[in-house]
């Protein structure tokens, strides 16, 4: 096979075709772009070594399948989105968790007679409607 060009040959379009597909796959949104690039970097390395004694196949598929891949580019990508997430999670957790002590903070100062409905709506802020709707309410929100 090393020597049959037209074999060669076809075994480059079989791996072009299947780079080409997963491509569009992911381009559609039917796979991740980490799916994608993993399948990518794992065929590579099945093709340099299944091919370790063909060196002018496995260059070619090599060559098609993204050429020499960093080995943890996908996870690389993968963990700082995972991590980029968790932050923006976070802040988002606070920020409803300061908000809702917030609330919980005033209700009962307006329960004890400490502050009245439109100060207390006013400095959460909220609307005076909606804050009578909380104090009314015996649901945690």
């Amino acid at each position: 096979m090393e020597q049959d060009t037209a074999q060669r040959g076809h075994l480059k379009e079989i791996y072009g075709n299947i780079r080409l597909r997963l491509e569009e796959m992911a381009r559609q949104g039917t796979i991740t772009e980490y799916t994608c690039r993993t399948i990518f970097d794992l065929s590579r390395r099945i093709a340099e070594s299944l091919c370790q004694k063909y060196d002018n196949i496995r260059k070619e598929i090599v060559s098609i399948m993204g050429g020499e891949i960093l080995e943890y580019e996908a996870k690389t990508i993968l963990n700082e989105g995972k991590k980029q997430g968790w932050i923006l999670g976070r802040e988002s957790g606070l920020a409803e968790g300061l908000s809702t002590g917030r609330k919980t903070t005033y209700l009962e100062l307006v329960k004890e007679g400490i502050l009245n409905i439109k100060e207390a709506a006013m400095r959460i802020p909220m609307d005076e409607a909606e804050f009578l709707k909380l104090l009314n309410s015996e649901e945690p929100f």
